[in-house]
Parts: structure tokens; sequence; C-alpha cells
């Protein structure tokens, strides 16, 4: 990383490259083969590749462009035309994400690249994509941290843990404060609870104990065991502990009448590189517990208890279509 942390626009133009090729279908096995050592070249290149991943994904809903359905449905010259044109409007919108993204500050796309690379730099405890860690901390309680996660952690005077972004369980709290932000979470001595921060929302669920919260510009809330808030912008909304969303500390991650669109959002933090779904399997719903030891193993699971198909073009970009 530069000083700056901010990845040379070199290295977004080649991603883009990589990215339009994908989108367009043109790439061959030595190329796969070429892009695959591209990526392993650095963690930086890792990092780059799954931002902009994502800014397909978001970019894709926006516009409604669903190449994969020309795909699999025209075999003329005239389907080749039109990803050629669907490769154009893809550069022309991931371009104009990367200008904003790594050289701009203002918006919520570049505030969320910002808190990843500043937690990267500043983090005592960090987990890359599929990882996970656990700790004793100086006041014996148990630290859990989830995938793609950092955390400070201060016991110089006042004990306490800076979640930078990402999710973190706490059980047999000894009394350390979280801080997200400017919100402050004070636990009682003995609780269990679980923090989860992204971009836009911060989620807190209290297994045992109480969890007493401090949140700037909103208010004081006293969370007890077997409740829970979701925080985002100024809106709290209440709820119920919901076990099934705990799972990640087994190992797996479970779904209970989930619509896919919503556990393959889940399923991305798991996994470097491009996971999408077609709008037409986004509904489907299902139960199940799976372990999160092999992604890949997931996507084949899904794939027999729904009716979709995975189109991969590499371990990298895989989206799931209609069977």
């Amino acid at each position: 990383m530069t000083n700056s942390a901010i990845p040379p626009r070199e290295l977004v133009t080649e991603a883009i490259h990589w990215l339009v090729k994908f989108e367009a279908g043109d790439v061959a096995d030595d190329e796969q083969l070429a892009f695959t050592h591209w990526l392993s070249q650095s963690p930086e290149h890792a990092l780059v590749w799954d931002q902009l991943g994502r800014a397909n994904q978001q970019f894709s809903a926006i516009s409604n462009l669903n190449s994969e359905k020309a795909l699999h449905s025209l075999h003329t010259a005239e389907h080749r035309l039109l990803q050629k044109r669907r490769s154009l409007k893809t550069l022309a919108s991931v371009s104009a994400f990367g200008a904003a993204l790594w050289l701009t500050r203002d918006m919520t796309g570049a505030a969320q690249a910002g808190r990843y690379l500043y937690g990267q730099t500043m983090a005592d405890v960090r987990t890359a994509a599929g990882e996970q860690k656990t700790l004793v901390l100086q006041d014996s309680s148990t630290l859990m941290l989830n995938t793609q996660s950092a955390l400070a952690v201060d016991f110089s005077s006042q004990p306490e843990l800076v979640l930078h972004y990402g999710e973190l369980a706490i059980t047999n709290s000894g009394g350390a404060q979280v801080r997200i932000g400017r919100h402050l979470f004070s636990p009682v001595l003995g609780s269990e609870f679980t923090l989860y921060r992204d971009d836009s929302r911060c989620h807190l669920q209290v297994v045992t104990g109480q969890v007493d919260c401090t949140l700037s510009g909103i208010g004081d809330y006293k969370v007890t065991a077997n409740q829970g808030f979701v925080m985002q912008g100024e809106q709290v909304q209440q709820s119920s502990l919901t076990p099934y969303q705990l799972s990640w500390r087994q190992g797996l991650l479970t779904a209970q009448r989930t619509q896919l669109g919503d556990f393959i959002q889940q399923l991305t933090r798991y996994r470097v590189g491009y996971l999408g779904y077609a709008d037409e399997v986004a509904h489907l719903t299902f139960s199940g517990s799976f372990p999160l030891v092999d992604t890949d193993a997931i996507l084949g699971n899904l794939c027999q208890i729904l009716p979709i198909r995975q189109h991969r073009v590499s371990k990298y970009w895989v989206r799931l279509m209609p069977a």
C-alpha cells in the first residue's frame, strides 16, 4: 500500500480491464491463468478486484443489464454486438465508480473503502475473506472475529475495543467497551453479545447479560438478553434475538426461510472476488446450514436444492442463473 492507502490508478485500470473481459465472455484458458497470476501478485490486487466486483454488482442492479440472459438465449452475431456494448457500458460505469471510490472521500462507496483501508492499517487484529480468529483478551473475555473484520484493542486505561469494520462476538465479557465510530457499547460483566457493522448499518445482538448503548445523536439504550437492534443512520429498529444469525460462530452459514439474494449477500463476505445472481432467482426461498470452510461446496449444494446453476468464468467470478 502507498502511504495514502489509495491503490495506484494503473492498478485500478488493470482490474477494470479484467472485469470487462469477463463480462464480455472473452477470456480464453491462457487468459484465465494470466488473471489468476495477476490476482495473486499482492493483497492489494485482491482488494481492488473485490471492490470492483461489488461495484459492478451494484451497477448491474441499477441499470438492469442482464448479460447472462442474453448470453444463454442468443447465439447470433447480434449477441456478440450486444455483449460488446454491454462491456463498454460496464467500463464506463466501473471507471466512473473507480474514480469516485479511490480519488474522493465524499461518496458512500468511497467512505466505505476509506474505512476498510484505514482499518487494515490501524487494526491490531484483522481477518481476511473466509478467515475467523478467536482470542482471549486481558480481561479474560473471549473474542471471536468473523470474516473480513478489523479491530483495535486498547487496555492502557479504560479497556476499549474499536471495531473498524466487520463482525465480532464476545463471551464472558470482562467489561471492555466496544466503540463503533462515535457510538459506544458497554457490556455488563459476563455478558455475551455480537456486533456487526458495514458501510450503512450496525447490528447488535445480546445473548446473555446486558449491553448499555450510547448512540451519538440518537440516545441511550439498554439491550438485555435475547434482544437486539439494527441501527441505520439515525434510525434504530429493535428486534428479538435470531439464533440462526449467530451460527457463524460455529463455522456455519444458516438460512431460515431466507431468500437466495439475501443469502448470497452474506456469502460474499466469505469469498474473494465477484459472486452475483440473476434477478430471476433472487426470490427463491430455502432453509439449511452450510459449513463455511468451503464456499464452493455451498454453491454446489445450492444448485442441488434450488433450480439454479453456476455461470463460472473463474473461481473469482461466479454468477447464479436459472437452471
